[in-house]
């Protein structure tokens, strides 16, 4: 969100992204641009305004394959028969598990195009007082296509059925290769209302609600190129799932000779959100344009209504300690699911109600002019969303399990820090520890057809680390800026009596080494140089870190990228900037295939 205008403002921009992509048979060259353009105001009268509009159109790259795997029992892919299509074009490697797998084409190819809308509105009530409205609108329209990498003896493309390379045999199920469109509209309404003192009591209230108008995602159930011609499908709709947040807010900055002598800066609130799931699967005898029998429904809400406090004391000019106190009442209500079958499954969930409270404390010392010494431990409590109570979406793209009895995921956290500041230096270290209860795990198999994403508990994971952060200005040269981080974390599951063998494994996706650093050179006023590179290990994907092979398609590999970017103000109200995104193209994998090396550009004009 841009700042509030101080006065007249108006700017407007152009970007292109161009990547280059190459990964099994598919080689292509992907284009991507955006148009912004914004125009703010404040009046005389403390009337201020401010629109921004913004379109853009993407192309991706692949997000999955049609494939097939040799399962750990089977011993070896069917032998060919007469009967099945002879083929060229069959790619064969590794999965993540390391076990024999072949390639037949390239799926999840999306075309997105956005238009994205925002009007704010607000009135200086006083010079103490100020209410701001905000509305928000955004459209998307994509669609996703299918590449096959098969060709006959007549160099014609192969979409499905049973097919050989003469040495193996697959069935291809009409799915593999299945197009989808999606057109949905979104919007958000929003008012907050604040006061501006300096010093004592402010206050602040805070509404917002988001909902979806509309959301057709059209799904084929044939593949391409007769798809393109109609047939069945599914419908899924989520029209009126959103959800609205209110809060409010009030907070005390301390003044010499006050109630607290001056030491406490106290902060009172309010919060209260509703989260609302309305997801509806219809039949299609035609997947792009007609609907017929209700397939499958879910709907649910959960609501969580909080107060909080928190004291910001300062003992000592050289102590401060924070101490806070949230309570949280959780609700879930309204659930329901239905399923037309076959078998027919309906079911209506019982609502539930829970509760949680989250400390916290936090103590920290000037030990020097300029080192702070800090230590901070609380807890916080994440319940499960809507989603994850109550979805249970099934499509021939996709298939979500959800589970209403999901328990809420606690938090127990400790983190000791100490950083300097000298000169035009910068250093913290921390020391952190986490010890989370009943995790919320999310996985999507994203490397079958169709993709399954299912939610459980896990009992409980020790997250601990040290991480060491810098910043240096000036560095040997006016105007050189460097900074970086490194950060070691070991997350292990520590119980989980649903699984026990999942004990003493690592936790998924979080790298136990992480590496990052940036610069940037500013030579002059018109010229800004900046580099950032960053390299993360490799990580597990699978509960019982299976997955040792991780540099393919569907494993989470290690990240080594270095991207490069400049700046130029060439004229007055006018910059040019370009840069690369992964300089040296290499290849990285978290579930689906990463961007490889892309250049962009964009050209600014800005009325300042």
């Amino acid at each position: 969100m841009s700042a509030n205008p101080r006065g007249l403002e108006a700017s407007a921009s152009i970007k292109l992204n161009q990547q280059g992509f190459s990964e099994y048979g598919t080689s292509e060259s992907l284009t991507s641009k955006q148009l912004s353009a914004r125009i703010a105001s404040r009046l005389d009268s403390g009337l201020w305004y401010s629109l921004g509009l913004q379109h853009q159109d993407s192309q991706g790259h692949p997000m999955g394959y049609a494939n097939a795997v040799r399962g750990a029992t089977a011993g070896a892919f069917a032998a060919p028969t007469a009967s099945a299509t002879r083929v060229s074009g069959i790619l064969y490697d590794l999965d993540p598990q390391s076990r024999d797998r072949a390639i037949f084409g390239a799926n999840s190819i999306d075309h997105s195009v956005q238009d994205t809308a925002n009007l704010r509105l607000g009135y200086a009530i006083s010079p103490t007082q100020e209410i701001e409205g905000r509305l928000s609108w955004w459209h998307d329209d994509s669609s996703v296509r299918a590449s096959t990498y098969l060709r006959d003896a007549l160099g014609n493309p192969v979409w499905g059925g049973v097919v050989t390379d003469g040495v193996r045999q697959f069935t291809l199920t009409p799915d593999a290769f299945a197009p989808s469109l999606r057109d949905e509209v979104h919007r958000q309404l929003g008012v907050t209302w604040k006061t501006k003192y300096a010093k004592g009591w402010n206050a602040s209230v805070v509404a917002t609600d988001y909902r979806i108008i509309s959301d057709a995602a059209r799904q084929a159930n044939l593949a391409q190129p007769q798809a393109d011609l109609g047939g069945a499908g599914s419908v899924t709709r989520r029209d009126g799932t959103g959800w609205n947040t209110f809060e409010v807010q009030t907070a005390y900055t301390p003044t010499e000779g006050d109630f607290g002598n001056g030491q406490h800066a106290l902060v009172l609130g309010l919060h209260r959100n509703q989260y609302q799931l309305e997801n509806v699967v219809n039949n299609a005898s035609d997947w792009r344009s007609t609907e017929t029998t209700q397939n499958q429904s879910y709907y649910g809400k959960t609501t969580i209504t909080a107060l909080y406090a928190q004291d910001a004391w300062k003992l000592h000019p050289d102590w401060m300690l924070t101490t806070g106190l949230r309570f949280e009442n959780f609700e879930s209500l309204d659930g329901s699911q239905y399923f037309a079958g076959p078998p027919v499954a309906q079911s209506s969930f019982p609502g539930r109600s829970l509760t949680a409270l989250s400390p916290k404390l936090s103590l920290a010392w000037g030990a020097t002019d300029d080192v702070v010494i800090k230590t901070s431990l609380g807890r916080g409590v994440r319940f499960p969303n809507v989603d994850e109570l109550f979805n249970g979406t099934k499509t021939g793209a996709s298939i979500t399990t959800s589970d209403p009895n999901l328990r809420p995921e606690v938090s127990d956290s400790l983190e000791l820090s100490a950083e300097r500041e000298w000169g035009k230096h910068w250093l913290r270290a921390s020391l952190f520890r986490d010890d989370v209860t009943d995790t919320i795990l999310r996985q999507t198999d994203a490397t079958v057809t169709p993709t399954v994403t299912r939610v459980s508990n896990v009992d409980k994971v020790l997250t601990q680390g040290i991480e060491l952060v810098w910043q240096s200005r000036d560095v040997g040269i006016q105007g050189l800026n460097l900074g970086g981080s490194a950060t070691w974390t070991d997350a292990t599951v520590t119980a989980n009596a649903a699984n026990p063998a999942q004990v003493g494994k690592q936790w998924l996706r979080i790298p136990p080494q992480r590496y990052t650093v940036q610069a940037s050179y500013r030579p002059n006023a018109e010229w800004l140089f900046g580099a950032s590179w960053r390299w993360a290990s490799t990580m597990f994907n699978t509960e019982l870190n299976i997955d040792n092979n991780p540099n393919t398609y569907g494993g989470t590999s290690s990240v080594n990228q270095l991207d490069l970017k400049a700046a130029w103000k060439f004229a007055k109200h006018w910059e040019w900037s370009a840069g690369i995104n992964n300089v040296g193209n290499q290849p990285s994998w978290q579930g689906h295939t990463m961007p490889q090396r892309s250049v962009q550009t964009e050209v600014r004009y800005s009325l300042l």
